[in-house]
């Protein structure tokens, strides 16, 4: 904040609401100066000067109150902390009148300066951004939220939904309301961050002798149904490792099933089968970014179906994910079926993992 300051407490909130009330008054922050606000807080102009040789340090201060900066401590719950950092939050947007706080944001867009709107923006969101910000990375190294959540957009929200609730609607952002906001991002409903240049891929993270099955797999025409015979790699497939994978450091298990409804009143296509996979760290580890299973290869006697999988929503963690394909074969309830499901990552190579010895099991 600059030199140390020559007010006493007192004279020092009498300037700042000297400051704010000035702004509100007049919907206008450029022709502000310390002159003008230490002549409506009756304290002499050379000693706001002194502790605010900056009008634009000064604005930012009488925003925000720097007595309201505090950290989240780190309590091991996500969750706790997160509310905390939400309760920072509100203190913010209900430390003053929504018409307030209404004059003072169009105040500050009379200022024609876009180096000190950033910095007076920036200053007044420090009693709260950068705790909600410490906390949700806190969260993603504990594996509460995946790795690749856009953190800023889920500030933004949570303001945005705060604002609109006080200022529009009038509305107390109560106990009840914080858990809703909370709830949309612990249940991973949340923005995800743009993909990141990709580092060259280690050399153990490929799979060279299956090639063939991958490219195959990559060229086939998904969603419908092969003979061995059609120049499926049959042999290649069973060469991809069960259940699990080391991508470098990160250890991969999955496992699938299959599945077919035979309850009364149901369509030929409600029978057909369906295949699906979890796709799960092991350990207490987290998923690589932005994996994802694109395809799926169920394999039964002489007859092989190639179909596009699609990821269940509301079900991705940083630890796992859920990925099903319906309207397959219409293949005999419990007989034994092989699943090769292909993992992927933007810019990167594709896996193939083997899950084999799974039963169809049906409902009727």
């Amino acid at each position: 904040m600059g030199e140390s300051s020559p007010l006493d407490p007192d004279s020092e909130a009498a300037v700042l609401t000297a400051a704010r009330q000035l702004l509100v008054a007049h919907w206008a922050a450029h022709d502000l100066n310390q002159h003008a606000v230490a002549e409506r807080a009756g304290v002499e102009a050379a000693r706001v000067y002194l502790r605010w040789p900056d009008m634009h340090r000064l604005i930012a201060d009488s925003i925000e109150p720097p007595h309201l900066i505090a950290d989240i401590p780190d309590l091991g719950d996500s969750r706790a902390e997160l509310k905390l950092a939400l309760q920072h939050l509100i203190v913010a947007y209900t430390s003053r009148p929504a018409i307030e706080r209404i004059a003072l944001s169009l105040s500050l867009r009379q200022v024609h300066d876009d180096d000190a709107i950033a910095m007076v923006r920036d200053e007044g969101e420090r009693t709260w951004r950068g705790a909600m910000l410490a906390a949700l990375q806190r969260a993603t190294a504990r594996g509460d939220l995946a790795p690749d959540v856009d953190a800023e957009a889920i500030i933004d929200i949570w303001a945005g939904a705060v604002a609109y609730r006080r200022i529009f609607r009038g509305g107390v952002v109560d106990s009840s309301f914080q858990d809703v906001l909370l709830d949309l991002v612990l249940a991973g409903r949340v923005p995800l961050a743009a993909p990141e240049p990709m580092d060259p891929m280690p050399d153990e993270w490929w799979q060279p002798p299956l090639v063939d099955a991958v490219r195959w797999l990559t060229e086939v025409q998904v969603g419908r149904m092969f003979r061995v015979a059609d120049g499926v790699p049959v042999g290649v497939l069973a060469q991809a490792p069960a259940h699990r994978i080391q991508m470098g450091e990160f250890g991969v298990a999955v496992t699938g099933g299959a599945h077919r409804d035979f309850m009364p009143i149901v369509t030929e296509a409600r029978t057909r089968m369906s295949a699906g996979v979890m796709v799960e760290a092991e350990g207490s580890g987290v998923l690589p970014r932005y994996l994802r299973a694109d395809r799926i290869v169920v394999l039964y006697g002489d007859e092989a179906w190639v179909a596009p999988l699609e990821e269940a929503e509301g079900f991705r963690t940083s630890r796992s994910f859920r990925a099903g394909a319906g309207q397959g074969p219409l293949w005999p309830a419990d007989a034994i079926v092989e699943i090769v499901v292909s993992l992927s990552t933007p810019g990167r190579r594709t896996w193939l993992v083997r899950v084999p010895g799974v039963r169809i099991t049906h409902s009727a």
